[in-house]
């Protein structure tokens, strides 16, 4: 790792509550912080734990509840790597999809069979 990537991932370290590991900065660089049209990162991981808190947070606002406290939770949690949601919910949050919510909610009697064609159906009709 270079002086300037190694000096950017301790002070990106520093402002998360938990310290990440270099081979988690790599991971996070390579699929999860958003990057620029250059393809290099142009948020830290802290950034990344707060976009993602946000957009889970968001709902609250649309329900009349506080957004900014469930915010600052799920924050929290996220930084202190309590907390880790789904891959499309890192690279999804914030987005024009917002592809954020890939859970299915099935009947117990649902097959993964029917599970798989009812998830294929959704996403034709969404597309």
């Amino acid at each position: 790792m270079s002086t300037l990537s190694q000096q950017a991932a301790a002070s990106a370290a520093a402002t998360t509550h938990a310290t990440l590991s270099e081979n988690a900065h790599t991971v996070l660089a390579k699929r999860y912080l958003r990057k620029g049209p250059d393809g290099k990162p142009v948020e830290t991981p802290d950034q990344m734990f707060r976009r993602v808190a946000r957009a889970i947070a968001q709902p609250e606002a649309e329900h009349g509840s506080d957004a900014a406290a469930t915010e600052e939770q799920f924050y929290e949690l996220l930084s202190g790597l309590r907390f880790f949601p789904n891959s499309p919910t890192f690279t999804g949050a914030a987005r024009r999809w917002g592809n954020w919510r890939p859970a299915l909610c099935c009947r117990s009697r649902t097959t993964w069979a029917g599970a798989a064609t009812a998830s294929f159906r959704r996403c034709a009709t969404r597309r």
